[in-house]
């Protein structure tokens, strides 16, 4: 990927997030409930890229997926309820504001491939190539690991088949539906 394409990207989500207080109530309590580094991951990141270069709208309800290093031995969250997520993490949860919590050690991809857990790790093992982008929240560098390809690209492809497959087990829908509702959300087109 061109650096000045990533660089101009990294400008614009970042004036964009900078903007938003539920961004920062999110990375703030991610910040405080977390050991080592701090990566926005999901749809927040590629959502709000294809909205800043598309126009595509972003959903109105808000989710935050944070990968972190570690976690600590007891949560700091006032206001917020916390429950465990579908994978055993903490998810916290304030209004329509919804935060998992990842150590990356636990993502199902890096311990199934049985890779170190670094993010570039944890992106190559991400069920589609939209999902290949992280934000690193401490220094606002994005990792881009083809996921701004997609983007440019428009399009939604499988990345790592035994991910979609175990993302499509558990959403309860085949792989292709799960690709093309993406593709509509984001006005993309589908890639098999």
């Amino acid at each position: 990927m061109e650096p000045a394409i990533q660089a101009s990207l990294r400008r614009m989500l970042r004036m964009y997030l900078e903007q938003k207080p539920n961004y920062y109530r999110a990375s703030r309590l991610a910040r405080d409930n977390s050991r080592g580094g701090l990566w926005l991951i999901g749809g927040t990141v590629f959502r709000t890229l294809a909205h800043l270069m598309y126009g595509t709208p972003i959903p109105k309800k808000v989710d935050f997926d944070f990968i972190c290093g570690g976690l600590p031995e007891n949560f700091t969250c006032p206001g917020w309820e916390c429950r465990l997520n579908n994978y055993g993490n903490p998810k916290f949860i304030f209004a329509d504001e919804s935060i998992d919590l990842i150590p990356i050690n636990t993502v199902s991809s890096i311990k199934r491939r049985k890779v170190a857990p670094t993010i570039e790790n944890l992106l190559d093992g991400v069920p589609f190539t939209i999902q290949k982008i992280a934000l690193n929240c401490l220094d606002w560098r994005l990792v881009d690991r083809g996921g701004i390809q997609a983007l440019l690209n428009q399009e939604v492809r499988v990345n790592d088949p035994d991910e979609a497959l175990i993302l499509s087990q558990m959403k309860r829908l085949p792989i292709f539906e799960i690709m093309l509702q993406l593709a509509v959300e984001l006005e993309f087109n589908v890639i098999k």
